[in-house]
């Protein structure tokens, strides 16, 4: 049968709850609710692949980041990185989460860049956070400790 959970931690209970179940959930949820996973043998490989910290890098450092390797504008800003399958070590089931920033609008005033109620300080306050986040060893750290993958 079929059951359809909304939530990747309500798929995960389903499935520890369930006998015989199988669902899909990203890997910290997995780690978060300490279900079993699947493993994984690539075509033509004796290797077996499981989800972890190493095979997801694997498989973003195999594809490679570079804006418009599928084919898109670069300047569209999205990757391809599934499925990786030259790689044996890398997770084929792998893929990254968007943020998506306000960047203005047209005009050069405060009022034509700013969303109603905005600051420049709110401004330059998100743009800190995000710098942080990106680029801080903390974040990274923080990341790994909920099961995802800093890239």
């Amino acid at each position: 049968s079929y059951v359809k959970r909304a939530r990747g931690i309500s798929v995960a209970s389903y499935v520890r709850a369930t006998s015989y179940s199988l669902g899909y959930v990203i890997h910290a949820d997995a780690l978060a609710m300490n279900v079993s996973v699947a493993s994984f043998k690539h075509s033509g490989s004796t290797e077996v692949v499981a989800p972890s910290a190493e095979s997801i890098t694997e498989a973003v450092t195999t594809s490679g980041l570079q804006f418009g390797n599928n084919g898109d504008d670069a300047s569209r800003l999205t990757v391809d990185i599934t499925p990786v399958t030259t790689n044996a070590r890398a997770w084929p089931f792998t893929t990254y989460s968007y943020v998506i920033l306000r960047t203005g609008m047209n005009g050069t005033s405060a009022s034509d860049r700013l969303r109603s109620g905005a600051t420049c300080e709110n401004v330059a306050a998100t743009v800190a956070f995000w710098q942080w986040f990106l680029e801080s060893d903390q974040a990274k750290n923080i990341a790994s400790q909920y099961g995802f993958v800093p890239l």
